[in-house]
């Protein structure tokens, strides 16, 4: 491994993706301890438009591999001082692939670990999420101390694995390496995200709303509040992170501990959020609410037929009573946990996080 004069080798699993690429990018715009990046996928790594780095000492090498595979993750992770696991697969569709969930979500955590263990590297960063948390009750402006792991999960399939996957990581901090070192780990779990680089929020909105001309339809009171942070913000947490788990601290000391991650972006209702999105794009709010309790009726009927469907044809619908009740069931967090064992402050403004992602919205292909 290197020397802290040489400066640290970092490898970032899911490099090519929403989390992964900003947490590359900050790494090489922003760590002056940092002299290599490497960029872990499955995919070729490929810059977003809107992160590429054109001014670095950092070096950043691809390594293409497969997370499911040992021998993959293991030998990206010769020489390296740190790992930061932002590699995973969302599903949170009516019918969930639970095979892949287990294989990317645990398997390749397990793998990741294991990689760790076997060349000595003594920091690991996990990303988490905050839907470990989510049952059928609101959260309101929660931290790690007020609220716990629920008896069943929202999303069962996805936030189960989610978990399983932070609790393997976590075990494993303290963990004496054969050289005689410490493994030192800890796990963020971040709020929804939206910027630039995402598939999983904006992008399918829009779709939605352009296939219903122009129009995205409110659903529920508008009472319930939704909490959002800016990708950026979290990758910053990320990099913060990385830095508190090298020093040796006796206080407030984030190894072994798992710590929610949001911004100063408002909470506020779902709709409410989307609605600068669907201007940049010329779409609209419906001027109407459709009650929450018809569309869970709705969405009841077609989970019904998608089982009912499913020796013949699997349907992943992605709108299901799950989604419907995240939607119109307040839940936001405090980044009390993350300032206290972090030093964590937001380290974009809210008026720049909404410019970027507007920008990268307007140019994105619905």
């Amino acid at each position: 491994m290197s020397s802290e004069e040489e400066g640290d080798v970092i490898l970032v699993t899911g490099a090519s993706g929403f989390v992964g690429q900003h947490v590359v990018k900050l790494l090489m715009e922003r760590c002056r301890d940092v002299r290599e990046v490497r960029a872990f996928d499955i995919r070729p790594f490929k810059w977003i438009k809107e992160l590429r780095v054109t001014e670095t000492y950092v070096d950043l090498v691809h390594v293409r591999g497969d997370i499911t595979q040992l021998s993959d993750i293991r030998k990206a992770c010769r020489g390296v001082d740190a790992v930061v696991h932002t590699a995973g697969y969302v599903d949170v569709g009516s019918l969930p692939d639970m095979e892949k969930l287990k294989a990317i979500n645990i398997v390749g955590a397990e793998n990741v670990l294991k990689a760790c263990i076997d060349n000595h590297v003594t920091r690991l960063v996990y990303t988490s999420t905050q839907d470990v948390v989510l049952g059928m009750e609101p959260i309101e402006n929660a931290d790690e101390s007020s609220v716990g792991i629920p008896n069943t999960f929202l999303y069962e399939g996805y936030a189960g694995t989610k978990y399983e996957a932070e609790k393997i990581i976590l075990k494993a901090n303290s963990l004496i390496l054969e050289n005689g070192r410490k493994l030192k780990t800890c796990s963020l779990r971040p709020t929804t995200m939206y910027g630039e680089g995402d598939i999983y929020f904006l992008p399918p909105t829009l779709k939605a709303s352009k296939q219903q001309g122009g129009v995205l339809m409110r659903i529920g009171d508008g009472k319930a509040l939704f909490h959002a942070s800016y990708v950026g913000n979290v990758a910053w947490a990320h990099i913060l992170a990385l830095q508190q788990l090298k020093r040796q601290r006796s206080e407030d000391d984030i190894s072994g501990q798992a710590c929610f991650i949001s911004d100063d972006t408002e909470p506020m209702n779902l709709f409410d959020f989307m609605e600068p999105f669907l201007q940049a794009r010329g779409f609209r709010l419906s001027r109407y609410h459709i009650p929450y309790w018809f569309m869970y009726i709705v969405a009841f009927i077609v989970e019904f037929l998608a089982w009912f469907l499913q020796p013949f044809s699997k349907i992943n619908f992605p709108i299901n009573r799950n989604v419907l009740h995240h939607m119109c069931t307040s839940c936001y967090f405090s980044y009390h946990g993350a300032k206290r064992y972090l030093n964590y402050s937001p380290l974009f403004s809210v008026e720049e996080s909404m410019e970027r992602t507007v920008r990268y919205v307007k140019r994105l292909r619905l």
